[in-house]
């Protein structure tokens, strides 16, 4: 019986290695949450920092110059989000495999084909001191320098350990080529142009129309062939959207002048809508020297508020979705490609990708006159990406920094020109009562004949950019009549029809602005219920068209409970609501059979488009459209009233195997993804979630869905909900997704959670005065001797 005596100490030994893992990891972690009192020496400062914590865990900083500041704040942020910011420096560099191994290579590979960090590079080289703003490299090299000091310092998170490696220091190149990789998550051509020039070579110009965001009444094609090997390139794309970073997915934003506020000063609401993450992707803090004061969403990396405010002025943002990339077919002959009548060299960059555990990768990227082409990832080799991004004078951080440090509206404006890509709506109000937007970003002119939704033809020169649009030229608002600006990802009001992109629906403009037109008495409090609303306007005339279909049959049992449900349904979308379930569900199922000559995979990418939804709105109003008619059933032709039945049968026999439970809350869950929570078993690790989420698909609380393959798992929402009242700017509002900080166990890793998916809010605080009757912790930051 020796084997039994020796099983059992072996399981006694496998305990307790697990139990000793167990308690190295918790004292670590634990030992990893940064202190928010105390004395801290850091090196570079000229003077004494103070960071006081308020009790939601944000740091305020309190310095006697802006380098000091930007230093603390690189520290401080780097306490709290070392991982993160590392994991998405490497994504914007394509470094990425180094750490992970060759899981990532083929991400690594898209972002240094596209060259967010060769153009970041070529950047930093082509503007010298004499061009740059002296104050604001400064500031950058400053918060690099207090980075860099908590990673000599400070202990690293666990998540360094898993991985076995320890983080090199932050240089600028890192900071640049992360806003490169923040710009190619808003492009919207690299998820649309190669699906529909796939798609137009399937259907008739007249079908293949419909399923644009804004058809043209073009009868014939006029765009370039696509070869089939395309969709292999289509399908990295879909990779580089798995990346461990979140995209930005939509937005909301608005302000209200003085005329239309209780308090008669001009309000300002923002929440752009981002992939969910953990870490949420916002650090949040405040920054106070003798001439500068900021409160700041940061994102990590970057030294600069991408969204704030201050006493005077403050500002968000929202996705412009302009069309600011387009793809060319090159022709080519070897080393040369067609342009403009005459051969012409391609150009050629050699990269070497690091895998870990394995040899180095070299990467060839030849460039044409219309930019990077793919072929290190596309067997076609002549596929050219033509982007913003690649502009000489995209000089993005500078945008932000200049924003950032606006007083007055004038000044806030000429920042707004510096930066080509991201294309953002920018949206302003001040504590002068002005309310403004404009559209920060390049924006191509192209020939009237041009689709910039497919794929271009490169050799003829025929679809050529014939310039940018000047800025005064662009899209823009000052002190409208009617007292509101609203921003919600759809065509710019009043917008020129060239002006191309790939716009949200009306849906959630549609009903911020019908809220905010109610009243002219608008206060912060009345505001949160509309910044959380589950409602969308438009379903007010959808829900009748899928009830006059249903109606026609006599249900019984289970398709009864579901039809009265749905038809007494109040429209919201409540995690409770059984009626949101039923119509959310039954849509997605009706865009299934609409769409049933659609591949597998080619549905799914059209998923992840706002042009569906617009699709499907538009042929629920034309019922005898040829995309009714089903595929499987030769012979017939069906129309509208009856896929929506079919789609109803299905769905019950979904539904069905759910048991009682239909909540909307069953269906419509969240869960925060980390980094390395992509797979199993990680994802138990170190997910937080699923949970269930209110909102949905173009609701204003717009917690939605990205692509088919999830279910109605929600994937992106508000990455922060902000409400400024500039009657009283030293006391806002705001919430995030999840807190401040990365460590599993600091009280500020989740802290926001429960108030966030309950549509709650806490203080912003800007004032000296409120900050201390709110504190927390007091840490020191002083220089070295």
């Amino acid at each position: 019986m020796n084997w039994k005596k020796s099983l059992k100490w072996f399981a006694v030994g496998a305990i307790s290695i697990v139990a000793f893992a167990v308690t190295l990891y918790f004292s670590y972690t634990w030992y990893c949450v940064p202190a928010i009192s105390g004395k801290i020496i850091l090196p570079g400062l000229s003077a004494k920092v103070e960071i006081q914590r308020d009790q939601a865990g944000i740091p305020h900083i309190f310095a006697q110059n802006e380098e000091d500041a930007y230093g603390a704040l690189g520290f401080v942020m780097a306490s709290e989000r070392l991982f993160q910011m590392d994991i998405y420096r490497r994504l914007g560099r394509g470094q990425l495999s180094q750490v992970i191994g060759k899981k990532t290579l083929e991400v690594d590979k898209i972002f240094r084909s596209v060259g967010l960090s060769h153009y970041a590079k070529k950047r930093l080289e082509d503007d010298p001191p004499s061009v740059r703003n002296p104050k604001m490299w400064k500031g950058l090299l400053a918060y690099l320098k207090g980075v860099n000091h908590f990673i000599k310092s400070g202990p690293l998170p666990f998540e360094f350990y898993l991985l076995g490696y320890r983080p090199r220091p932050f240089v600028p190149l890192d900071t640049y080529a992360f806003l490169g990789y923040m710009s190619y998550s808003f492009g919207i051509g690299l998820k649309q142009d190669l699906l529909f020039s796939q798609l137009g070579n399937k259907f008739s110009p007249e079908m293949m129309e419909k399923l644009r965001v804004e058809p043209d009444a073009i009868k014939k094609r006029m765009f370039a062939n696509v070869n089939p090997l395309w969709k292999k390139l289509d399908s990295l794309f879909s990779l580089a959207g798995g990346a461990p970073l979140p995209s930005f997915e939509g937005s909301n934003a608005w302000a209200i002048a003085p005329k239309r506020s209780k308090s008669g000063a001009a309000i300002l609401a923002s929440d752009p809508h981002i992939g969910f993450s953990q870490p949420n992707i916002w650090f949040e803090a405040s920054i106070h020297t003798p001439n500068y004061q900021i409160y700041g969403h940061f994102l990590p990396g970057v030294p600069y508020p991408v969204l704030g405010h201050n006493k005077d002025l403050g500002w968000g943002l929202t996705i412009s979705y302009v069309d600011d990339m387009d793809f060319y077919r090159e022709k080519r002959r070897g080393q040369k490609t067609f342009y403009k009548g005459s051969w012409v060299d391609l150009r050629k960059r050699h990269e070497k990708i690091e895998v870990k555990g394995q040899q180095p990768v070299s990467l060839t990227v030849e460039t044409s006159p219309h930019g990077p082409l793919l072929d290190s990832i596309s067997e076609q080799k002549d596929l050219a990406m033509k982007w913003t991004y690649h502009l000489p004078h995209n000089r993005m951080l500078e945008a932000i920094y200049k924003m950032g440090h606006a007083k007055e509206i004038e000044q806030f404006k000429e920042g707004v020109t510096y930066g080509t890509a991201p294309g953002l709506n920018i949206i302003y109000a001040d504590k002068k009562g002005n309310i403004a937007s404009w559209i920060l970003g390049a924006i191509p002119i192209r020939p009237s004949h041009v689709r910039p939704d497919f794929v271009l033809e490169g050799a003829t020169g025929q679809d050529e950019y014939l310039g940018y649009i000047d800025f005064s030229s662009k899209p823009s608002q000052l002190n409208p009549a009617n007292g509101l600006i609203v921003s919600a990802n759809a065509r710019p009001p009043g917008s020129a029809k060239a002006l191309k992109g790939a716009w949200n629906g009306i849906d959630r403009y549609k009903t911020i602005l019908n809220f905010l037109e109610e009243r002219e008495d608008w206060n912060l409090e009345q505001l949160k219920g509309v910044q959380t609303s589950n409602y969308n306007i438009e379903i007010s005339w959808i829900r009748p068209i899928l009830i006059k279909a249903l109606e026609s049959n006599n249900w019984s049992g289970g398709h009864k409970l579901a039809f009265d449900r749905l038809k007494n349904w109040d429209l919201q979308s409540n995690t409770e609501s059984v009626g949101a379930s039923i119509f959310h569900l039954l849509n997605r199922e009706v865009q299934k059979l609409l769409l049933d000559e659609f591949s597998p995979a080619e549905f799914d990418r059209y998923c992840r488009l706002t042009a569906l939804w617009i699709f499907y709105k538009r042929s629920l109003k034309q019922p005898n459209s040829k995309w009714w008619d089903l595929k499987e059933t030769r012979g017939l032709t069906e129309r509208r009233n009856e896929v929506v039945i079919l789609a109803f049968k299905k769905l019950l026999k979904k539904l069905e195997k759910e048991g009682n439970d239909w909540s909307w809350g069953k269906f419509h869950q969240v869960t925060f993804v980390h980094p390395l929570g992509r797979s199993e078993p990680l994802d138990q690790f170190f997910n937080l979630g699923p949970m269930p989420a209110p909102g949905g698909f173009n609701i204003i609380n717009n917690l939605r869905w990205v692509g088919c393959k999830g279910g109605h798992s929600a994937h992106a929402g508000p990455s922060t909900r902000r409400l400024i009242d500039f009657a009283n700017p030293q006391q806002s509002f705001g919430i995030l997704p999840l807190g401040t900080s990365g460590h599993p166990r600091s009280p500020f890793y989740k802290n926001q959670l429960s108030k966030y998916l309950k549509g709650d809010y806490r203080k912003q605080y800007l004032s000296r005065e409120l900050i201390e009757n709110n504190s927390l912790g007091r840490l020191i930051l002083t220089p070295e001797k």
